[in-house]
């Protein structure tokens, strides 16, 4: 079994792709739903709330635990891999490297949450593949709650966007890093504003191309559909919640709240 950590929702978008990906391997999802907001957490408590997702997803048997919150894979993961014996799958070396791989020398923008720029937890993992990137941070704290609300397409939300891509455009950025699981919502508009120039990297699609690799190295069948519904864990339970996870998996999920 696959176990999946995020703080929010955007984990939730990440589990419909491994449902597809890989229907033959059950997948348990723990979205802390109940960790808001984002943009004013503490070090402490991401780290606090990342353990007892972890204590859980062990409690209930995951074999592999990926980790799609960019916050605590930034800020926490070396508490979290001493929590577990299993293989750890994070988000943020697999988003660095891959900005990495797309800019080499060139210059990477760094798009998230006031929490993620402000401790500066993406820099290091980069600079440790591409020493002579040059990276530049910009938060957009404006962003998330209109996402959250499902306003994946509004004007308003297609102006915040304009408006916090500006300064890493200013920069002429080779790349741009989305860190944000919640982002990958609203990526198409995150191309169309940024430029054709900039590569936007796609955390999620490199996230699942890691995993393939890991588990086709295992011999594991990826193609047989065993019919096992995924099981989606939540800790609280409001309308912009219900909203996604009907959107996303209708009734195709097994829903606990925790």
């Amino acid at each position: 079994m696959i176990g999946v950590y995020d703080s929010g929702m955007g984990g939730l978008l990440l589990a419909t792709m491994l449902a597809r990906r890989f229907p033959s391997l059950p997948l348990l999802v723990y979205a802390d739903t109940d960790g808001a907001p984002l943009q004013a957490r503490p070090l402490s408590r991401i780290v606090e709330q990342a353990e007892r997702g972890f204590r859980f997803l062990n409690k209930q048997g995951a074999q592999a635990v990926v980790v799609a919150c960019h916050e605590a894979s930034t800020l926490a993961i070396d508490s979290l891999r001493c929590l577990t014996a299993v293989p750890v799958v994070d988000i943020a070396s697999v988003s660095a490297a891959a900005a990495a791989r797309e800019c080499g020398s060139g210059t990477i923008g760094i798009l998230g949450s006031r929490t993620i720029v402000d401790h500066h937890g993406y820099p290091p993992l980069i600079k440790a593949v591409a020493p002579a990137s040059t990276i530049f941070g910009h938060s957009c704290p404006l962003l998330l709650p209109l996402i959250e609300e499902g306003w994946y397409n509004r004007v308003e939300t297609k102006m915040i966007i304009k408006h916090c891509l500006r300064p890493l455009k200013d920069r002429q950025i080779d790349a741009l890093l989305p860190a944000s699981s919640l982002f990958q919502l609203v990526l198409p508009l995150l191309h169309t504003r940024v430029g054709r120039r900039t590569k936007v990297i796609d955390p999620f699609a490199e996230l699942s191309a890691v995993l393939c690799a890991s588990i086709e190295s295992s011999g594991t069948d990826l193609n047989r559909d065993n019919g096992i519904s995924p099981q989606i864990c939540i800790t609280r339970s409001n309308k912009a919640v219900e909203k996604m996870l009907n959107k996303l998996f209708g009734h195709r999920a097994v829903l606990r709240i925790l």
